[in-house]
């Protein structure tokens, strides 16, 4: 049985994006109206984890999921290598086929 979806092409350009961000476009506005670039990358940082963890089945580690609205002061050191690393474990989690089952 093969994965309903395939989320690698989508981790890849993403991380490419993630890549050309400098750190003064962190406070630029995006589409969505109520974050910055900064406050939808410290978003994707914390759910790109819950979701590789929800394809494998594993609960998120205590914290996880509680955490405040996204904000650009929470985004960690290293999200320019971290976030398209956990991109790339959400797809590669994902592309098994046993991720589209319940728990």
């Amino acid at each position: 049985m093969r994965a309903p979806v395939d989320f690698h092409h989508a981790a890849r350009d993403t991380a490419v994006v993630i890549a050309a961000i400098r750190d003064d476009q962190l406070g630029w506005p995006t589409p969505s109206p109520d974050y910055s670039v900064g406050d939808l990358l410290d978003h994707m940082d914390g759910l790109s984890l819950e979701l590789q963890l929800s394809a494998i089945k594993n609960a998120p580690p205590p914290g996880i999921g509680e955490a405040p609205q996204a904000d650009a002061s929470h985004l960690a050191a290293g999200w320019r290598e971290r976030i398209p690393n956990q991109l790339t474990a959400l797809a590669d989690a994902w592309a098994e086929p046993g991720a589209w089952g319940g728990w």
